[in-house]
């Protein structure tokens, strides 16, 4: 592409990326997510790398007792070497997102042209929610750009056949599935990939290679968890099993298809790309009616019936998903959901250039002025932190400290300051027993524990050190090592009963 022969083009992709690094970059140290899980997961990093040690296993699942890979951790040490501070990994996520930016217009510009690639871009730059990923660094704010690196690999793959890409597809779907479970949702895009070699009819030795190195790609990812599982009688299977096939039937959601399609998915397409739920009922909408008439020409469209068929397809089987659909749950989605809008916009402004300028001002008014509103502070703010961390310093000048979160609202606050100290090396599980609370003023309410408050049955407060955290994450399997449990058993008293 010659820019000097485009310059609106050129100009608008200057826009682009102006509007990705200022809604990710404004007022930085304000808006970064360091509370709660963003520095608990981080916990372990830290104390992991500084002592030499390899994580076994991931964070434990919200949803049931099991969890995931270690492969979150493995990719935050490596970044850990970087003397960035305290924020270094969230700088990495910041990085991260500029590159999905990238990855959007790629994946835009092979569905359509190179304007489909732009307004996937712009999408991506001003989207709200890729906006507030980007300052996160817990474990599931890696799925968008894994999804859309497996996108990636799809179309390469269905265009060229080399068998690298299909390997890289699987490790990538298998990678993001062993960081975080939401992302099994995304087998079909590794299926279509694997349909798209047997409809080209390859030899069978080729066949063969092709399967066997998928194969390994997307095993290579869970073997970490099928070691540590092999060595603890099958413990994280043995729940994962007993969740699927009891544990969700004891929660009930409201989960009629009428709730699901008509509203959590336009309201969810919306809270992406910007607007309405009414915005979004839109867009799917058309996303039908374009995938309908572009059936005439098929061969030409491959990309795009790629990225939609697998999308409904994963729309589908989250629809089978029994508990509560959380925000994060959704991730997924993302790359997907802002490529469609992109390709759907384009070919309205093809077919009605007035109703697709309007369909894109209505997109971004709603989207930048969410986004807009976003730049303030973050309740649980870094500098608020800090200066917590600065207030403590003062009166204890010389000391270490061992962090507690009290029981109700503690933890919040508790792990960016625990975490924070041991960056600075001050955070030590023999140091000053330190309490924390959130204020009902937005502040942080501390004080030197009493024994009582921490020790005996009920303490008020729970200890949110590093060293602790990594122990309670990495090694409760030590003290209390899994026994072994009947499964067929248990299955048989209690399969389907609830």
């Amino acid at each position: 592409m010659n820019l000097k022969k485009s310059p609106l083009f050129f100009l608008l992709i200057l826009l682009v990326i102006v509007s990705a690094v200022f809604f990710r970059t404004y007022n930085y140290f304000g808006r970064v997510n360091v509370h709660a899980d963003n520095a608990w997961e981080l916990q372990v990093v830290r104390y992991a790398f500084d002592n030499l040690k390899i994580p076994q296993v991931g964070p434990f699942s919200s949803a049931g007792p099991f969890f995931y890979g270690p492969w979150y951790f493995w990719i935050f040490m490596i970044f850990t070497i970087f003397p960035l501070g305290f924020l270094t990994h969230w700088y990495l996520m910041t990085v991260l997102s500029l590159v999905f930016v990238y990855l959007m217009f790629w994946i835009g510009r092979e569905v359509g042209d190179r304007w489909t690639g732009l307004l996937a871009a712009f999408f991506a730059a001003i989207s709200t929610a890729q906006i507030n990923n980007s300052f996160s660094v817990w474990s599931p704010a890696l799925i968008p750009i894994l999804v859309a690196l497996s996108l990636v690999f799809l179309i390469k793959f269905s265009k060229r056949r080399r068998v690298l890409f299909l390997f890289i597809l699987s490790f990538v779907v298998g990678l993001s599935i062993s960081i975080h479970f939401q992302s099994v949702l995304i087998l079909p895009i590794l299926f279509a990939a694997l349909i798209s070699l047997f409809l080209s009819k390859p030899k069978f030795f080729t066949l063969f290679n092709s399967l066997t190195l998928s194969f390994v790609g997307f095993a290579i990812p869970f073997l970490p968890l099928i070691w540590w599982d092999w060595q603890h009688n099958w413990y994280n299977s043995v729940s994962l099993a007993v969740y699927l096939l009891v544990d969700q039937y004891k929660i009930w959601v409201p989960n009629r298809w009428l709730t699901y399609a008509g509203f959590y998915w336009p309201q969810t397409w919306a809270e992406i790309v910007g607007g309405s739920k009414y915005i979004g009922g839109l867009f799917i909408g058309l996303v039908a009616v374009f995938g309908v008439l572009k059936l005439r020409n098929w061969e030409k469209n491959k990309a795009f019936y790629l990225v939609a068929i697998t999308f409904l397809f994963e729309v589908i089987l989250f629809r089978y998903y029994r508990g509560e659909r959380f925000y994060y749950y959704s991730l997924f989605a993302h790359p997907s959901v802002i490529v469609l809008t992109a390709f759907v916009t384009r070919e309205l402004l093809k077919l009605q250039k007035i109703l697709g300028i309007v369909l894109l001002t209505v997109i971004f008014v709603f989207t930048v002025n969410q986004s807009a509103n976003n730049i303030k502070n973050v309740e649980i703010s870094y500098p608020l932190i800090t200066s917590t961390k600065a207030d403590i310093y003062a009166r204890y000048p010389n000391s270490k400290f061992d962090i507690y979160g009290c029981i109700f609202n503690g933890t919040r606050v508790s792990h960016p300051i625990a975490l924070s100290m041991y960056t600075d090396g001050r955070n030590t599980l023999d140091g000053v027993k330190v309490g924390t609370c959130e204020a009902p003023d937005g502040s942080v309410e501390w004080h030197e524990l009493l024994p009582e408050e921490y020790v005996g049955e009920g303490p008020a407060f729970s200890n949110s050190s590093t060293e602790t955290v990594y122990r309670g994450m990495e090694e409760w399997f030590i003290k209390k090592p899994p026994g072994k449990g009947d499964l067929w058993k248990f299955l048989r008293e209690n399969f389907r009963k609830t």
